[in-house]
């Protein structure tokens, strides 16, 4: 085998290794970009699920204060009703 026959080989396995670096390279930066996505997605998830929560724990919250001031408005309604009804008397 000729030097010229060699250099030619190696010029060629070269290219080839190159071209399969390449390659290499960019799948695994395509699996490392569906990997951060994916727990990016997860993290927007959790974030929203706290939030979620947080408005559940709210909305309840109100909910209660409204039958609280509710009952408190009925029972003040009763008072001035009996008022009423002991100075019209």
């Amino acid at each position: 085998m000729s030097v010229e026959a060699s250099r030619s080989e190696v010029d060629g396995l070269n290219s080839e290794a190159v071209d399969l670096s390449s390659e290499v390279t960019r799948q695994g930066f395509a699996n490392l970009q569906d990997v951060f996505g994916d727990q990016i997605m997860r993290a927007d998830m959790g974030i929203v699920d706290v939030y979620w929560n947080e408005k559940n724990v709210v909305s309840d919250e109100i909910k209660e204060l409204q039958a609280t001031q509710k009952a408190r408005e009925e029972a003040l309604r009763a008072r001035f009703d009996r008022l009423e009804q002991a100075l019209g008397d």
